[in-house]
């Protein structure tokens, strides 16, 4: 069942949440929350703020939403 049907389809996926670097498909409520987990380290994580995480581009619309983040030495891009 949709949740809201007020948002254009071009526009359904955005960083809705107050979540660092998730995306939510607002029509259904449905969210992906990237998280990251090293086995050597035995330790994962959901990117809070920080040094490790840095935001960079992201249109008005959501049509590109960039991030660059580190979870013990690796980097994401």
């Amino acid at each position: 069942m949709l949740r809201n049907i007020t948002i254009p389809p071009e526009r359904a996926w955005n960083t809705w949440s107050a979540r660092r670097l998730e995306m939510v498909f607002l029509p259904l409520g449905v969210r992906v929350t990237p998280r990251a987990y090293s086995g050597g380290a035995g330790r994962s994580t959901l990117f809070p703020s920080g040094p490790a995480l840095r935001f960079r581009r992201h249109t008005i619309g959501g049509s590109l939403i960039e991030a660059a983040a580190e979870h013990v030495g690796t980097k994401l891009d």
